[in-house]
């Protein structure tokens, strides 16, 4: 089976057919399957063909690209490192994304595919354990050095076997691999243990890029190295103020980008952010929750109309509050459930942003994922009821139980977004009901994401994203390396999921995994919202519309227009 004829695409739910077109149909023959229904748009994507670059147009028409300028855009907070093999946080994947490349990569103005990055295309095995990427000649790293396949090699492995004292927070979307080989300095073939329906999509994410071998080994991470071969380069950054990124003139991709470069201003609050976009100061906000809320939605399509537009789109991240059950009391079950009980997700939502989130558990809910628990059948889950005094009544007697009849105290970390901020003291509240005094630790995102890695906390409070609405993303987040449970059950269910290349088969699986979550409560869900917004200015083209907030593209095709 081949990724690289000319017009040959697998459609949004390709890898979930992998299995009956391995076994079922010769490599070559397969026709294109008919794209998948709106509400399945959150599925993993299916690589095509990598589109051939524009051609720039003359000028004078306002409807073709154009080279030139710098694109001001709002970051709403300090990367706290440049490692994206290491960081899970926003603020260092939409700045440093800009500066890397994959071997596959969600094609930026049409998020529901993936395409050849680094690879110039790439064939599949007939019993689909193993890929073979052509990688595109004259790649060249910004420190001048050509990448070549030892490159994807090392940073590859890199990931799925960290050296000591590196972190690998989303290893598991690549487990599969059993090794991966370079025949010469032009290919890379990935072999895998089994046929995996998360592959791909694991092998695009924006994370996941090639880092230089060599400068790695000399500086021993890429904390705060940016090297790489993507579009732009880091010029300068001044911190809590401005990164200037500079276009890679011998970026690999001829004709690209068309930007001169990019300013990425650091505002950490939110109503100053949106003065700076409303006046045109920045033209762009970056995604997750330095985008725009619905208010502020609502006064950039009324106010600005003609000028500047708001982009809505799927959030498919979640927030969810991680137990560290090697602490007491936090090793008690009992009490874990309670702290869910206790939770009134609504008024949570409206804390987020007013309103505009929708329930959850772990997965994306419908009309945007088809692994989640039915709408209907979510609201009859403990924790999730309309009627919350069963819920509060509940987890008094889980408490009395454990021991804590008359309350107990307890310190929630988080991080010093707003939104953060203004949930976790929703829920210091709602937890009063049954005598908890629940204490506010506030961190910035370096300290933040230290003591996560160290699992020094009681309970901790985080939003993150995946880049598709697989089972094994959620399931990475969920259950992380560095927490403490262990459960033998969980842990086997989670890696045959993936496996399951049928979706029937997939999902009773997947509704067990979440069930015994339910059960065991190492990892709290906590509340999602439903919607995201961008607000972008008329004259940047080609901002595709995201899917979710880990795949925002890196810039490539945007272009202003005068």
């Amino acid at each position: 089976m081949k990724g690289s004829g000319k017009g040959h695409f697998w459609s949004l739910t390709g890898f979930l057919m992998v299995a009956s077109l391995v076994a079922g149909c010769a490599p070559a023959a397969a026709p294109p399957p008919t794209a998948a229904p709106a509400k399945q748009a959150a599925q993993s994507p299916s690589p095509i063909p990598s589109p051939q670059p524009l051609t720039p147009a003359p000028k004078a028409s306002p409807d073709q690209p154009r080279y030139g300028g710098v694109l001001p855009i709002s970051a709403y907070q300090d990367p706290p490192g440049w490692d994206m093999h290491q960081q899970q946080l926003l603020a260092t994947r939409i700045v440093a994304a800009t500066v890397y490349d994959g071997l596959m990569e969600y094609n930026p103005l049409k998020q529901d595919e993936i395409i050849p990055d680094l690879a110039e295309r790439f064939d599949l095995s007939p019993d689909g354990l193993a890929y073979t990427f052509r990688l595109n000649k004259g790649i060249k790293f910004h420190n001048g050095s050509q990448m070549t396949s030892e490159d994807v090699r090392f940073s590859l492995e890199r990931i799925i076997n960290p050296p000591r004292g590196v972190r690998s927070p989303r290893r598991e979307l690549l487990l599969s691999v059993d090794r991966i080989e370079t025949p010469d300095p032009d290919t890379v073939r990935i072999v895998t243990k089994y046929p995996d329906a998360s592959f791909m999509g694991g092998i695009a994410l924006s994370h996941h890029v090639i880092y230089p071998k060599k400068v790695v080994e000399q500086k021993g991470d890429m904390k705060q190295t940016m090297d790489g071969t993507g579009p732009f380069k880091l010029e300068r950054y001044t911190a809590g103020s401005v990164l200037e990124m500079v276009k890679h003139r011998d970026y690999f991709r001829k004709g690209r980008p068309y930007l001169d470069g990019l300013k990425f201003y650091i505002i950490t609050d939110a109503a100053t952010r949106f003065a700076a976009f409303r006046t045109g100061r920045v033209l762009l906000t970056s995604p997750g929750s330095g985008g725009l809320n619905p208010t502020q939605v609502g006064i950039t399509n009324r106010e600005l109309k003609g000028k500047a537009h708001a982009v809505e789109y799927t959030q498919l991240s979640n927030a969810l509050v991680q137990m560290n059950v090697s602490r007491k009391p936090i090793g008690d079950v009992r009490v874990r459930k309670a702290l869910n009980l206790l939770a009134d997700r609504p008024a949570l939502i409206k804390a987020y942003g007013e309103g505009s989130g929708v329930l959850s558990l772990y997965f994306a809910p419908e009309p945007w994922g088809s692994f989640e628990f039915p709408n209907a059948e979510m609201l009859q889950t403990p924790g999730y009821r309309p009627d919350k005094s069963s819920d509060v009544a509940e987890a008094k007697q889980f408490l009395a139980e454990a021991g804590f009849e008359k309350g107990l105290s307890l310190t929630m970390t988080i991080r010093t977004l707003e939104v953060d901020v203004r949930m976790s003291t929703a829920y210091k509240e709602m937890v009063k009901a049954a005598g908890i005094d629940l204490k506010l630790e506030v961190l910035d995102a370096g300290t933040f994401t230290s003591r996560k890695a160290k699992e020094d906390y009681e309970i901790l409070q985080e939003a993150w994203g995946v880049h598709a609405d697989d089972p094994t993303a959620w399931l990475a987040n969920v259950l992380p390396p560095v927490i403490s449970f262990k459960d033998g059950t969980l842990d086997n269910w989670v890696k045959q999921q993936s496996r399951l290349l049928d979706v029937a088969e997939r999902k009773k699986l997947v509704r067990q995994i979440e069930l015994r979550l339910l059960e065991l409560m190492p990892t709290m869900p906590s509340w999602r919202s439903g919607k995201n917004a961008s607000g972008v200015w008329d004259n940047v083209k080609n901002f595709g519309t995201p899917i979710g907030i880990w795949n925002c593209n890196k810039y490539t095709e945007v272009w202003l227009a005068t």
